[in-house]
């Protein structure tokens, strides 16, 4: 351990002697050729840049191999997500049911298996959040899905991104400078996460490193209003490029998990990955008696390096001020670090996907898990076809209409209803069949309970908003954990302007048209003020349900549904008994 921690130290020192020597270079170059009025402005960049990536090398070092520890330096006053509220085990799907008085006979989504040879081909992703509507109009790719070798231990993983920080302020010194040559006078650090190189550099980064690394910057490029807009763009489209495991390293998981003869298994199986994730990839396969199944199968070492990862990420966000600190960095990391540790464990989701099943969803199908073939690194489900939501747009408005109401329903039901959600927004994780008229679900890893002396008092604000009852409504976001309770009066109007945009579609009784609703934009806009001036972080509950809502408005966005959504809420308030 002490070799390999001087080693790292060793590397290091060479690594910014050689940059430093490498800037100076190029600082005495273009010092030489221009006027000598003209260097006062130079110290700007000197005094900026440089102390800025370069100096704080001591203390990233430090940092980075400060041993890996489940404490977390976190505010003591804030109460977290508990590992509890994330396990399946705890979770009473019969009780529930039972509650409900739901009926519990067979599976009744069931797809018709003489239908499944016509069924769509389209390969799903287990991987793909998008949140901005561009996304999907645009070019995604700024560099290529490849195969390579993981890093597997947090020294790699640790001297991976100090490498970035080097590459970044090379690459920032470097435009710096030609713009003071050009006699442009910006801001540094803004105009730096704008730069084609360094945003290459960033998703480079990312993307060699996924696991805990990549899923932060890819939950970070939610939050639209604290990043330069072409640098998230480039931090969602991450997940699309990123590296995927060698043929080596799938074998060793699989031997590992399954047995050195786990091909035995399978009558084919599929080494390319039809998907590849932060935490994962998915293959697809077929067993010995031709069922076609997807193995999912997380990436070495990424529950072993979450905790280095996340205090290394939020180090660095809060030394270069990359985003506000009343985004509450901290806080967001803690519930960010519960989510991934619970995503590791599949034999978890493996629960969460048999629950959902019992829950006879009416117009979705739930896969399958192939237990003898699941295990806490990896799970085998039933492979399910159909198109991703976001590929539905050539199909009938009657269609459309029909899948973004169920997709709200969903929402609306997993949390007043089931007090339990599958928080994963993603669209690919929503597979329409055309045969069958259901949509598959896939992906349970990042289900979570939600308790009832959370839910009711949210569900009433959701109530006084629809009365627009603001005393209520201001007394309600109090007590949920939106609000403290000396915000200030701009805070307090912008969250109000939220929750009453929120609120709208299921305000009036007639077709709702997403596409052209204002609700995404408006809410964007206020959480920028509430973002930039909040006194406090919202309740730990808010980040996974508000990712999740949010997702299913923006799924009815994308394919322009219309419909009846105060109708939708509606029945659920029948089902519920809140």
């Amino acid at each position: 351990m002490t070799s390999s921690r001087n080693k790292l130290i060793s590397q290091l020192s060479l690594y910014r002697k050689h940059n430093l020597n490498y800037l100076d270079r190029k600082f005495d170059q273009y010092v030489n050729s221009r006027p000598l009025d003209d260097l006062n402005s130079l110290p700007i960049y000197l005094n900026t840049i440089l102390p800025f990536y370069l100096n704080s090398i001591p203390q990233l070092v430090t940092t980075l191999l400060k041993p890996s520890s489940p404490t977390d330096n976190f505010k003591d006053d804030y109460k977290s997500t508990t590992s509890e509220d994330m396990d399946a085990s705890n979770y009473d799907v019969e009780s529930k049911l039972a509650s409900l008085d739901k009926p519990r006979s067979s599976n009744k989504s069931s797809p018709n298996r003489q239908s499944k040879s016509n069924y769509s081909t389209t390969k799903y992703n287990f991987g793909k959040i998008n949140y901005d509507q561009k996304c999907f109009n645009s070019t995604r790719a700024v560099r290529k899905m490849k195969e390579n070798t993981l890093p597997t231990d947090r020294f790699s993983r640790a001297a991976t991104l100090a490498g970035l920080i080097f590459n970044v302020a090379s690459a920032t010194t470097k435009d710096a400078i030609r713009r003071y040559m050009r006699g442009e006078y910006v801001d540094v650090l803004t105009n730096s996460l704008s730069n084609d190189n360094v945003i290459k550099l960033v998703v480079e980064c990312l993307c060699k490193m996924r696991g805990t690394a990549l899923k932060f910057g890819q939950l970070l490029s939610l939050q639209s209003d604290i990043l330069p807009e072409k640098f998230r763009q480039a931090l969602i489209s991450s997940r699309h490029e990123a590296d995927i495991m060698t043929k080596t390293q799938v074998d060793k998981i699989l031997s590992r998990e399954f047995g050195e003869n786990w091909m035995d298994n399978f009558s084919e199986f599929d080494y390319q990955p039809m998907a590849s994730a932060s935490l994962g990839q998915a293959h697809k396969a077929k067993l010995k008696d031709g069922k076609e199944v997807a193995v999912k199968v997380q990436f070495p070492g990424i529950l072993d390096s979450i905790d280095s990862d996340i205090e290394n990420l939020v180090w660095i966000c809060t030394y270069t001020k990359l985003v506000p600190d009343s985004f509450f960095i901290r806080e967001y990391s803690r519930e960010l670090k519960k989510e991934v540790i619970a995503e590791c464990d599949y034999l978890n989701e493996a629960k969460f996907y048999e629950i959902f099943r019992k829950l006879n969803l009416e117009g979705f199908y739930v896969p399958k898990v192939i237990r003898e073939l699941t295990t806490k690194k990896v799970i085998t489900t039933e492979y399910v076809h159909g198109k991703p939501l976001e590929d539905l747009t050539g199909l009938s408005q009657e269609t459309r209409n029909s899948v973004g109401r169920r997709i709200l329903k969903l929402a609306l039901s997993e949390i007043f209803v089931y007090e339990l959600m599958n928080t994963d927004p993603n669209p690919s994780n929503y597979l329409y069949n055309e045969e069958t008229d259901l949509i598959g679900l896939v992906d349970f890893g990042s289900c979570r309970i939600y308790h009832r002396k959370f839910v009711k008092p949210y569900l009433e604000l959701v109530l006084a908003t629809l009365r627009d009852d603001l005393d209520e409504i201001l007394r309600l976001s109090v007590e949920v954990g939106f609000l403290h309770p000396q915000e200030t009066q701009m805070v307090i109007n912008a969250h109000l302007d939220s929750v009453r945009a929120s609120a709208d579609p299921f305000k009036h009784d007639v077709e709702y048209d997403f596409k052209n609703s204002k609700t995404f934009s408006t809410c964007i806009e206020r959480s920028n003020i509430i973002f930039n001036h909040r006194k406090k972080p919202p309740a730990p509950e808010i980040y996974s349900l508000h990712r999740k809502l949010a997702g299913a408005f923006l799924i009815c966005k994308i394919i322009s549904a219309k419909f009846n959504s105060k109708k939708v809420f509606g029945e659920v308030m029948e089902m519920t008994n809140l």
